[in-house]
């Protein structure tokens, strides 16, 4: 999706990953977010890594290449989820969604002419 705030390449969303594995430790409970959904993602997150770098070297076979595209498939499935289920309420700080690397919601009406 081209307005889809998770990004597209494996590398970014592995480094949006960590960074929420960091902010929930601090913030999770304050979220709402279940200690199960924090180690769920931070196991997510480790497996889709091992499978990447795995991927990366000279031995790629087809067999690693559907092992990180599910790794990947199963770790962007849970970030969305956090993001829907405890992200919206109560609604983050604008403070919060940048540790978040998320773009805040646009809050200026665009303008229609008469």
């Amino acid at each position: 999706m081209s307005n889809d705030w998770l990004p597209n390449r494996r590398d970014e969303i592995l480094g949006m990953a960590m960074k929420w594995n960091n902010v929930l430790v601090v913030k999770g409970a304050a979220w709402n977010v279940p200690e199960a959904k924090c180690a769920e993602l931070n196991t997510l997150t480790l497996t889709a890594q091992a499978a990447f770098n795995e991927a990366m070297t000279k031995d790629r076979t087809t067999v690693l290449t559907a092992k990180v595209n599910a790794a990947f498939k199963a770790l962007s499935d849970a970030m969305r989820d956090i993001k829907k289920r405890y992200y919206y309420i109560p609604p983050l700080t604008e403070i919060d969604m940048a540790s978040l690397d998320l773009t805040p919601p646009d809050t200026i009406p665009t303008p229609v002419i008469p």
